[in-house]
């Protein structure tokens, strides 16, 4: 692959060049490197830079301060640490997704964990697997894509068009079609649903349309969307999460049974609680630096 060299277009500006050098540097440097050492050093490097940055520090210290309002100073420094250590690493798997897609002796998938997916697509159902940014939250879908059921999935375009179209590709490398957020992504979405196709949302982003429901124990508003969309066309609502082990390599694929169809908010809240439950057992694997508390000023 040749060296990255971001090209100015009418589109974009010095500001958009700068930003993707910067993006691409550390990845670049790292490639001659092994995969798994490549994830380990975006872990080692990246990290003690995000834990220095006010901007980061501020973020994940009120988020910290919500959650968790009894912890000591110097457990929450050393949580900030192993949080920020997680995003470094999780950056470098996501650079190289295509090449993640393909470490699936590190995937670990209990037996008959794709059953019920399996028994929904035999008979034209469709499906919604639901996660958060939590773990490596590819990994349930690498895990389909080498089952032989490739998931769509949700994003949002990155501000940068110059890192856009790596995004993009990178996203795609997990399965296709992609949408985008907004009302073209949903109608994408709807025409894909009504096929019998499955795809993946993250809902652990705050969505000040939604409705105000509780994750960790706090208010936070969140999108009834993946519930009314699984209520409309009768599709099967998974959650699922890809939890890394204590080695940093390895990941337990986990696909829970799917959430019972009644209402959108009841559904949305057993989603917020499945997800809140495995951040509480693994904290410094969920991406504390989202505002998932922020309220309308």
């Amino acid at each position: 692959m040749a060296a990255f060299i971001p090209i100015m277009t009418p589109k974009t500006t010095f500001r958009h060049r700068f930003e993707a050098i910067l993006i691409w540097v550390l990845p670049y440097a790292l490639r001659p490197l092994p995969f798994a050492l490549r994830v380990k050093a975006g872990g080692v490097i990246i990290g003690p830079i995000l834990r220095i940055l006010p901007p980061t520090r501020k973020r994940l210290s009120d988020n910290l301060d919500l959650i968790y309002p009894n912890i000591s100073k110097s457990e929450k420094r050393k949580f900030m640490g192993r949080i920020c250590k997680n995003i470094g690493s999780r950056f470098i798997e996501g650079f190289y997704n295509a090449e993640f897609h393909q470490q699936t002796r590190q995937f670990h998938v209990a037996d008959g964990a794709l059953d019920q997916i399996k028994k929904a697509k035999a008979i034209g159902r469709p499906v919604i697997l639901v996660s958060g940014h939590f773990g490596q939250w590819e990994a349930p879908r690498a895990v389909m894509m080498a089952a032989g059921m490739e998931s769509g999935a949700i994003y949002r375009k990155s501000h940068n068009p110059i890192f856009e179209r790596h995004f993009f590709k990178s996203v795609s490398a997990g399965g296709k079609p992609l949408f985008q957020s907004g009302r073209a992504g949903v109608r994408g979405m709807v025409k894909h649903l009504k096929s019998g196709g499955v795809f993946a949302i993250l809902l652990d982003q705050v969505s000040l349309s939604g409705e105000m429901l509780e994750f960790l124990g706090k208010p936070a508003f969140t999108a009834l969307s993946s519930a009314e969309l699984a209520l409309k066309f009768n599709a099967l609502l998974v959650p699922c999460y890809g939890i890394i082990r204590e080695n940093g390599r390895d990941i337990d694929v986990v696909f829970e049974p799917a959430i019972p169809h009644s209402d959108a908010k009841t559904m949305t809240q057993a989603l917020n609680d499945s997800l809140g439950a495995r951040v509480k057992t693994n904290p410094e694997q969920w991406y504390w630096l989202h505002r998932r508390w922020k309220t309308p000023k």
